[in-house]
């Protein structure tokens, strides 16, 4: 299943948490960390994000989440 219409920048936890590689725990921190730092601009930060690693990171991408207008 493809998640395109979820941009991680704009997502509230309840969408990210559909994503099956980021569920409830991850959606939170991701949140959390947008919250404090601003959006994401790319991919590798999201590596800064207590809790994901570069699998979880991987799966999302592979899930078609988008970062601003980027997604792969």
């Amino acid at each position: 299943m493809k998640y395109e219409a979820i941009n991680i920048n704009t997502a509230d936890a309840d969408m990210l948490s559909e994503v099956p590689a980021v569920g409830k725990e991850h959606a939170e921190d991701i949140i959390h960390y947008r919250e404090e730092h601003g959006w994401f601009q790319d991919w590798d930060e999201l590596k800064a994000v207590p809790g994901l690693t570069d699998s979880i990171i991987a799966d999302m991408q592979k899930t078609g989440v988008r970062i601003g207008s980027l997604s792969l």
